[in-house]
């Protein structure tokens, strides 16, 4: 690959590095951003958007050094927001230009509203009668609210603004080999191996997490590195919440009790997202305490408001900053400079644009004369992959309903991705032709399934070069804990005839899974199934026992995880049910013949995987879709498209 030259050469793709890379490009300075997988992964797309001023920071106390650093990050944010300033961003949305803080209705809260207010600068809007916001109407006596002027924005909005701003300069990368501080010389590897080296005045570390494994790549290494801590979240969403609510409920303390922010998806669907107080104090509790807590949490913050028909679900995520002597919240960014080398934890989303000033005074300061061509710091003109954002999807894109897979410990989102189609189009019987998709499409496709929380990739040697390429492709959408892989052993398709034969032998059953582990290069499949069609003898093959006894001792081997049979008959479909740990059945509106024996699996501890829950575009997708999930004892359905708004709109209606 074609080497780089930059003023500056950012690692990381969350919003830190993202601003930094507009304000340095909008200079006028020659900047590329590198990261390892979809651009705001992690901590950015669970912040709730709030663009803090420092109200919050003036509970309980008087405002100090964290109030005086944020204080002007509202009208920074409003001014991109609006397509004006340093980095306009024109697309990006704004849920809301004020968030509302509430108190409860009791004695403590009042006095400490009291408190508050007298604390709270002016500009906060103390708000009563009319002028309070349709969710409020219907609260008690002694609920005070205000008004603060700070905006909440739509996160994935303003991920993808900047990345559609400066998609040039955005690349993929697998990993950093090495880092220079001294010369500015970087070493990076891509997903296929590909060395690139890249020359930088400024080198930023801006990858949250990931910057101390950034700071071991250092050589010579760098004194006294820098240190992080980690403040982890155990954050909730609701689902179909009753308004749209923004801000915080006031409680005793200085974190407010819980905070609350309102995505809408695009069935209009809306998600709450849940934090504060309730997010902190929930670490390690279990998923369904959690979630009963968070319950009982919004019945006392919001008694007036029907919350009867919300469905909570859980995640946790580490806050990565700069390391404090008494682990709170550093009052302000963390960034540490070494020689030609910065690293960056920004502390708050608010806080980008003053990361990025600070990240251009660097650069300038370390800029050559001459400054390198812009065009030498195309990171995909020199041979290096784009890297891209997720699709603007909201909160409740983290937080798809798991459910159990039979008995075996392991929970799957009820919607996984059928892959023949990234390998061959014959011989399918599809309602409409089909392409193969390019790579980039292919790619895009699974870093949509990775945004939209889908896990279960379903795959098989009979897929063409469905497994080659899913060997090539999914490290760039996702690290391999994150994927569920699933494939098949027994039918073999050849493409000059468009025509499939079957060998259920135990040789070849192995033969099978091993050539599988080798195209998928991976160490281990999580689900092994024999692969049947309606004409092959299931019952037969099951009814002796070697297939499976196969897969079995592969099992003990380590080679895989769960096995079982994709089957085309009743009869095969019940032997599966007595000697898998996994059964995948046909269903559908059109064909429910299964359904009783798919109970009678989840009886038994057997999990049920649906195949062909589109029926191949012969029915109504959606409603042929929920009639497969809503076959009791189903897992998860198998949605078989190359297309990322059909796999989107696939799990919209599972969770709806």
């Amino acid at each position: 690959m074609t080497d780089l030259r930059c003023d500056a050469l950012i690692l990381g793709g969350g919003i830190a590095g993202l601003w930094a890379l507009a304000r340095l490009r909008n200079q006028g300075l020659g900047a590329a951003l590198l990261s390892r997988g979809p651009l705001g992964a992690g901590q950015t797309l669970w912040s709730q958007g709030i663009i803090h001023g420092g109200v919050k920071y003036t509970l309980g106390r008087a405002a100090g050094r964290a109030a005086r650093a944020i204080a002007p990050m509202p009208g920074l944010w409003r001014d991109a927001l609006a397509g004006r300033g340093p980095v306009p961003l024109p697309g990006a949305r704004t849920l809301s230009d004020h968030q509302i803080m509430w108190t409860t209705p009791g004695l403590g809260s009042r006095v400490f509203a009291a408190a508050a207010g007298a604390a709270l600068r002016a500009g906060v809007d103390r708000l009563s009668g009319q002028r309070r916001p349709a969710w409020l109407a219907g609260s008690p006596a002694g609920v005070h609210a205000y008004a603060v002027p700070e905006p909440i924005v739509d996160v994935p909005s303003v991920i993808a603004e900047l990345a559609r701003a400066h998609a040039p300069a955005l690349g993929l990368i697998d990993r950093v080999a090495s880092i220079d501080p001294e010369s500015g010389a970087v070493v990076v590897v891509d997903h296929l191996g590909r060395s690139a080296s890249v020359r930088a005045g400024l080198i930023v570390l801006a990858a949250g997490a990931g910057n101390p494994a950034l700071l071991d790549a250092c050589a010579p290494p760098v004194p006294d590195p820098p240190r992080m801590q980690r403040r982890p979240l155990h954050m909730v969403m609701a689902f179909d919440a009753p308004a749209d609510v923004h801000g915080h409920c006031i409680g005793m303390g200085t974190t407010p009790r819980l905070t609350v922010t309102t995505a809408t998806r695009a069935t209009g669907q809306r998600v709450w997202c849940l934090g504060g107080t309730l997010a902190e104090h929930g670490v390690g509790r279990p998923a369904q305490e959690h979630a009963d807590t968070a319950r009982r949490e919004l019945h006392a913050c919001l008694p007036w408001l029907d919350l009867s028909g919300l469905r909570l679900r859980t995640g946790t995520i580490d806050r990565a900053e700069g390391f404090t002597p008494d682990g709170s919240r550093p009052d302000e960014p963390t960034i540490t400079a070494h020689k030609r080398l910065l690293t960056v934890w920004p502390t708050k989303l608010a806080f980008a644009p003053l990361v990025a000033e600070r990240v251009l005074a660097s650069a300038l300061a370390l800029r050559s004369p001459s400054g390198p061509d812009l065009a030498a710091c195309d990171p995909q003109r020199a041979g290096l992959l784009a890297a891209a954002g997720h699709p603007a999807l909201g909160p409740g894109a983290h937080a798809v309903t798991p459910r159990p897979l039979g008995s075996s410990g392991v929970q799957l989102p009820p919607i996984g991705l059928g892959t023949v189609k990234l390998g061959r189009t014959a011989a399918l019987r599809l309602a409409a032709p089909a392409v193969i998709p390019t790579d980039e499409d292919a790619l895009a496709l699974l870093r949509t399934a990775a945004a939209l929380g889908v896990r279960l990739i379903d795959t098989a040697p009979a897929y063409g070069t469905s497994e080659s390429r899913l060997g090539q492709l999914l490290p760039m959408a996702g690290p391999r804990d994150r994927w569920f892989l699933c494939t098949k052993a027994g039918e073999t398709f050849d493409p000059t005839s468009a025509g499939s034969t079957w060998d259920f032998s135990p040789a070849h059953v192995q033969r099978s899974v091993e050539g599988s582990l080798e195209r998928l290069r991976v160490d281990r499949l999580d689900l092994a199934l024999l692969h049947f069609a309606s004409s092959s003898p299931d019952a037969a093959v099951l009814r002796d026992g070697q297939a499976i006894a196969a897969l079995r001792s592969l099992q003990a081997r380590g080679l895989v995880g769960l096995v079982g049979a994709s089957v085309g008959s009743p009869g095969g479909a019940e032997l599966a049910v007595e000697r898998c740990d996994v059964v995948m059945l046909t269903l559908n509106s059109h064909d429910l013949s299964m359904a009783a024996i798919a109970a009678r699996a989840a009886a038994r501890g057997v999990g049920v995987l649906a195949k062909r829950p589109l029926a191949s575009g012969h029915a109504d997708p959606l409603s042929s879709l929920r009639a497969a999930l809503r076959t009791p004892g189903v897992t998860a359905a198998v949605i078989g498209t190359t297309s990322p708004e059909h796999l989107a709109r696939a799990v919209a209606a599972a969770d709806a």
